[in-house]
């Protein structure tokens, strides 16, 4: 589906742009597109909780094949989410114009007189509904709901803006939580991986003990994860290399032979001082940090992204 396709059935159904999202309503239903890594996903929002055969009949566009899944979302079953597959072709824009107005026809015929919602909570509000950008994603609200929302998030921005940063406690646990990734990152020397692979591991486990241990996580937060996950690629990265030596020592050859491991150990600690196996050996780290700097980056724009302060915008 081209670029071009997109404009021309947004346009036709009256839906706008937002970001990385096109929204609108049709007939008497809340219609949200994305795409994204391979995948074209559609959200409806309803103004009926829906029943069984409602179900059935909205199931129905995933066993004709026309959506990879069909999911209700929601505690009154109000929202629909249908991911397509895109593996080898994108899907054809006949294909989500049929669904869109396929469900949301079913919805009007069905139930003529209803009218969405309002998406705050509690709130039942049908009347001058506006679509407000709730941290980039478009949502159908009433004004007083939109302006509690704004309220309330200003209240837990500030909130969190005061709290302790843990920074020290923080670091302590990102860095105890790393040190399984030492195990991934040996394990992938001795499968003959790329060791580097586990850098997304040591971002992860670094961020879980930076958090458990109440470390805030704001930019200065994220910086500490980031530079610990780097720091135990090189710590993993080197004591694998260590681990693997030891490994070849202990299984036992012509030169070799009788070495216990703490003997390897010792022998293996002297042997990487060795010129050409130094290079080695810093050549291996710094391809991890390459790699794995590449990992990290991504994954911390994300939560830098995350850790700002959401916003509430009108959109229409």
């Amino acid at each position: 589906m081209s670029k071009s396709d997109f404009k021309e059935l947004w346009n036709e159904l009256g839906f706008k742009s937002a970001g990385s999202f096109v929204y609108g309503f049709l007939k008497n239903s809340y219609v949200l597109f994305a795409q994204a890594n391979g995948a074209k996903m559609l959200w409806f929002r309803f103004p009926v909780e829906l029943d069984e055969n409602d179900k059935q009949n909205i199931r129905s566009w995933e066993k004709k094949d026309y959506a990879k899944k069909v999911e209700f979302t929601g505690d009154g079953t109000m929202d629909v989410e249908m991911t397509f597959r895109e593996t080898f072709l994108p899907t054809k824009v006949n294909i989500i114009r049929e669904v869109i107005e396929g469900v949301t026809g079913y919805i009007a015929d069905k139930y003529p007189e209803a009218r969405i919602n309002c998406s705050g909570t509690d709130c039942s509000c049908d009347n001058n509904l506006e679509v407000y950008e709730v941290n980039g994603l478009p949502i159908p609200m009433c004004a007083e709901c939109a302006k509690k929302l704004g309220e309330n998030i200003d209240e837990a921005y500030e909130e969190m803006e005061h709290q302790p940063g843990n920074y020290l406690r923080g670091f302590l646990g990102a860095s105890l939580f790393s040190i399984p990734g030492i195990l991934v990152t040996f394990l992938l020397f001795m499968l003959g991986k790329i060791a580097a692979l586990s850098g997304i591991v040591y971002y992860f486990l670094a961020q879980k003990g930076y958090i458990w241990f109440k470390g805030k996580f704001d930019k200065l937060g994220v910086a500490i994860v980031s530079l610990t996950s780097l720091l135990f690629v090189v710590i993993g990265t080197y004591l694998s290399y260590i681990a693997s030596i030891v490994v070849e020592l202990c299984k036992g050859d012509s030169s070799s032979e009788g070495l216990s491991v703490s003997e390897a150990t010792k022998f293996a600690f002297v042997y990487v001082k060795a010129p050409e196996v130094e290079e080695e050996l810093l050549s291996n780290i710094y391809m991890s940090l390459f790699l794995c700097g590449i990992i990290i980056v991504i994954y911390a724009y994300g939560a830098l992204k995350s850790t700002g302060k959401p916003t509430v915008k009108k959109l229409s």
